[in-house]
This record gives C-alpha cells, sequence and structure tokens, in this order.
C-alpha cells in the first residue's frame, strides 16, 4: 500500500532539483520509505490552497503514525511531534481518532475550521489561502466597512475595506479619518479625537475607494455603511461614484434559515460560524463579512456577483448597473396611500399611528413590499411615497432610495420629529404587537 501510494504521488509530482530527496534516495526499508513519502506528500499537498476532508480522513488513517494528516492541514508543529514520537505508536492511536472525528465532521465544518477560519492580524499586506478551483478563483467581490465618530452618518472615522480575488482575501484598506467633528461612539469603537489628529480626510479615503471601487460590486452588513459613505460624499461635496452596493445581511438571511429573521447580524453569525471578529474595528468587521460571503457561496455554489445579485433580489442604484431590474409591480398606489381610518384603530399607541411613512427598498419579509403597507396601514400609518415636511417614518430597506434617505437625514438633523427604521427594526416592532 505504501508503495503503491508512493508512486502515485510521484508520478503527479516531479521532484525537482531544490528538493531535499530524489528517487535514488528510496528503498525498501519501511522506515525510510514513510519518511519519503512523508516529504512527498507534504510538498504535493501542503502549498495547494483547499484542504479535503476525505484526503485528510484517508491520510490520518493511512498515514496518520508519522503525521502526514497534520502536516497536510498545515498544523506542522504536531505534525512534527507525531513524526518524532511515531516509534511509541501513541501518534497511531491518536491519528485513528482524528480519522474517526473527520469522518463524523460536516464538510462545512471542515471548510471552517481548516480552510477559512484562520486567524490573521489585519494587515495591508496579509491575506489568507483559501479553495481555488476555477469558479472560485474567477470570483471577486469587495467587502466595506465604516465607524464613525457620533450620531452624524457621514462622520466616518475609519474605513476597512477587503478584496476577494484569484482565491485569497486581501485587505485593502485599514485606516483611520478625521472627521473633524465631535466624538460620540469612542465607548463602542475605542476611536477617540486624539486618535485621528494627524489622521487623513475623508477626502483622501474617497480617493482610495474610488480606486478600487469605481464600477465594481462591494458588500456592506446591513447596508449602512452604504448610507454613511453616500452621506460623507454630500457632506464635502463629493460626486457619488459609481458603485454597486449588495446587503450581506440579505444574502445571510437566504443562505441561513434558522437565520432568516433574526440574528443575522454580524457578531452573531461570526459566533455561529465561528469566525474570528474583533467588533466595531472596521477592517475587521470588513473581513468577517467578506468570510460570511465566502461561506455564504460555497454553502450555495454561487460564484459569481450576477447570480448573486439576482439571488438576493436587490435594486440597482447605478442607472447604468445591468445586475437586476426593479420590480415596478411593488409600487405602492391606490388605496393604500389614503389617509386610514384612525377612529377604526383598536390600538392607538402603537408607533405607527397617525404618522406619515415613507417605505422603501425590498424587505425579505415582505418580498411584496405593498403587504407591508397594508400591515402599517392597519396601524393607522398614513402612506406616502415621497418625503415630505410632515414625513415621521422611513421605512429603509434594502436598496433604500438615497435621495429619501438623505431627506430624511436631513429632517434628523435639523431636530424634526423623524427616524429611520431598518428591516430588523420593523420586524422587531411588529412583534411587540403581536404581528407577524
Amino acid at each position: 500500500m505504501l508503495l503503491e501510494l508512493t508512486i502515485k504521488v510521484i508520478i503527479s509530482y516531479p521532484l525537482k532539483s531544490s528538493n531535499y530527496y530524489n528517487l535514488r534516495s528510496l528503498n525498501s526499508s519501511n522506515v525510510n520509505l514513510s519518511f519519503e513519502l512523508f516529504y512527498l506528500i507534504h510538498q504535493k499537498f501542503y502549498f495547494r490552497h483547499m484542504k479535503n476532508k476525505t484526503t485528510a480522513t484517508f491520510l490520518a488513517l493511512f498515514l496518520g503514525g508519522i503525521g502526514v494528516h497534520r502536516f497536510y492541514l498545515g498544523q506542522k508543529l504536531y505534525g512534527t511531534l507525531y513524526l518524532l514520537f511515531c516509534w511509541t505508536f501513541l501518534p497511531s492511536s491518536l491519528a485513528l481518532i482524528d480519522c474517526i472525528i473527520f469522518l463524523v465532521m460536516s464538510k462545512e465544518k471542515f471548510n471552517l475550521k481548516y480552510n477559512i477560519n484562520q486567524k490573521l492580524s489585519i494587515n495591508p499586506m496579509n491575506n489568507i489561502d483559501s479553495f481555488s478551483t476555477k469558479n472560485e478563483i474567477e470570483f471577486e467581490f469587495f467587502a466595506i466597512d465604516f465607524e464613525t465618530a457620533c450620531d452624524e452618518i457621514s462622520s466616518i472615522c475609519q474605513v476597512g475595506l477587503v478584496q476577494y480575488k484569484n482565491g485569497k482575501f486581501n485587505v485593502l484598506i485599514d485606516k483611520l479619518v478625521n472627521p473633524s467633528t465631535k466624538f460620540t461612539n469612542t465607548k463602542i469603537h475605542g476611536i477617540s479625537k486624539n486618535d485621528v489628529v494627524d489622521s487623513i480626510l475623508f477626502t483622501e479615503i474617497y480617493k482610495e475607494v474610488e480606486k478600487f471601487l469605481v464600477n465594481k460590486v462591494v458588500f456592506t452588513h446591513g447596508g449602512v455603511d452604504e448610507k454613511m459613505f453616500n452621506s460623507a460624499c454630500l457632506k464635502y461635496g463629493l460626486p457619488r461614484l459609481n458603485i454597486t452596493w449588495l446587503n450581506s445581511a440579505t444574502l445571510v438571511r437566504r443562505t441561513w434559515q434558522d437565520y432568516s429573521k433574526t440574528g443575522y447580524g454580524l457578531e452573531n453569525m461570526t459566533k455561529v460560524l465561528e469566525i474570528d471578529y474583533n467588533s466595531h474595528n472596521a477592517a475587521s468587521d470588513a473581513f468577517a463579512t467578506a468570510k460570511i460571503i465566502y461561506l455564504a457561496s460555497i454553502k450555495k455554489q454561487i460564484f459569481s456577483i450576477e447570480d448573486w445579485a439576482i439571488e438576493l433580489k436587490t435594486k440597482s442604484r447605478n442607472n447604468n448597473n445591468s445586475y437586476v431590474n426593479y420590480d415596478k409591480s411593488q409600487k405602492i398606489s391606490g388605496d393604500l396611500t389614503t389617509a386610514p381610518d384612525l377612529n377604526s384603530i383598536e390600538n392607538k399607541d402603537n408607533p405607527f399611528f397617525g404618522k406619515k411613512v415613507v417605505i422603501s427598498g425590498t424587505y425579505d419579509s415582505w418580498p411584496d413590499r405593498k403587504e407591508l403597507a397594508k400591515v402599517l396601514k392597519g396601524l393607522g400609518a398614513d402612506i406616502d411615497t415621497s418625503i415630505g415636511k410632515k414625513t415621521n417614518i422611513l421605512c429603509a430597506g434594502d436598496g433604500v432610495g438615497p435621495k429619501k434617505y438623505q431627506k430624511m437625514e436631513l429632517k434628523i438633523s435639523q431636530g424634526d420629529a423623524a427616524q429611520i427604521l431598518d428591516e430588523e427594526r420593523i420586524v422587531s416592532i411588529l412583534k411587540t404587537l403581536s404581528i407577524d
């Protein structure tokens, strides 16, 4: 068995002159053969991107006594210990246990542990290896995250941008930004005004984002980061960049059904998927988002942005973008936009009663947003289609109209009794009212 496997490895992986071993060094000794086989298999598999569950199980069963499976998984220290103590036969027993663990472990959990979930210090020069099939290498996407200094959505003080390309994750931007404003969110992310005194301004980070993302697709978790960036552009008088934004929170809800209603936030999903995560650090958030997108892509076998956009049924915010056509049948009109009969509403204490409400964007909980309009009107909401002086609430789904959002932000900044609710918040409010 050892000889047959050795020959197969040698045939499929020709030795180079720089290698320490060559064919002439092989002999009939089982010990020497095992060492030669250990080296050849290590050379053949260690530098490959993807670690295969079946391969790991096979190596643990037949060659685990000399630690080959540990080297294959990139665990050089364990592999060395197995090799050094192979004469005691203890590594053989441990390898058998490893084999059983691999057998009962799901493919997804194996991928999480040995292919994705590697510790990485956030550094623009660092990257991690991942799978390397043709489709996956051609798959490219970006994930971005911002932290803000205060409740002003445009007060960006930190930026993290991660790219997945050629089978690798790369941190492209991990920088502090001086927003030239007050800091009231320091307790959330730990960034203070003193930390950004000598940092670049948004106008400079804008140029970096432009260099990487113009005419590209970028994911944000929850969609609020898109609004942060566009609001900062508006604040500094900069043109909005031609970027297609997709919401990875929606991606999570479509991929893992257990989290389709609640629990799809970044912090919870990193725990569920066992992803190393430093909360409220822009680069860490962006990196975690990218990992989640990749795991979802593996689970659903989707390796193109076009297919993800269709899967997410996302409204494009770019006039020239052809990924998804907005469904005009969801336009709210007719009886839904007439004033409600407030006297007939039983629960007059709900937050929508007597309020002017505008519904924008798409919603997983209400594939046809007219259904959401019916629910809110039944609670006494006066449904409108545009932001006006009397608008109280903007329901901001995925792909919310940017102009609507900006107008609502302006109302809030001027002290008007107005608020913006995302889908998760709407669902939470309706649950308190015992409405599914």
